[in-house]
């Protein structure tokens, strides 16, 4: 699992896969960004989140490669996203995309 969408927000575990001891982060609704469906290199397409977290959880959360440095940029604000990506794990990438967003506004604290 790569993470979930509830109501409190998106929630990360520290290791993919799952370990006996994986941690979670909760990611409250108003320090995610953009989502949306993106083109990676090699052509294949999946889900992109920007999401606000600090360098240390950075650090925990996502030292792999799914870290997408700077590919956004953000309209809406001057903070710093850190844009996550998935090229895989997903059968409907845009049904992902739209669900993630539903759930988004639904909860969201601006909705």
């Amino acid at each position: 699992m790569y993470f979930a969408a509830t109501q409190e927000g998106l929630i990360f575990p520290s290791h993919v896969p799952l370990k006996k001891h994986s941690t979670w982060l909760v990611i409250p609704w108003d320090r995610v960004g953009e989502i949306k469906l993106t083109r990676f290199l090699g052509g294949t397409r999946g889900p992109s989140l920007e999401i606000l977290i600090s360098p240390e959880e950075k650090q925990r959360y996502f030292p792999e490669k799914r870290i997408m440095e700077n590919v956004f940029g953000n309209p809406a604000s001057d903070k710093n996203y850190t844009a996550v990506g998935y090229s895989t794990g997903f059968i409907n990438k845009e049904r992902a995309v739209k669900t993630l967003n539903d759930v988004k506004q639904k909860y969201s604290p601006l909705s």
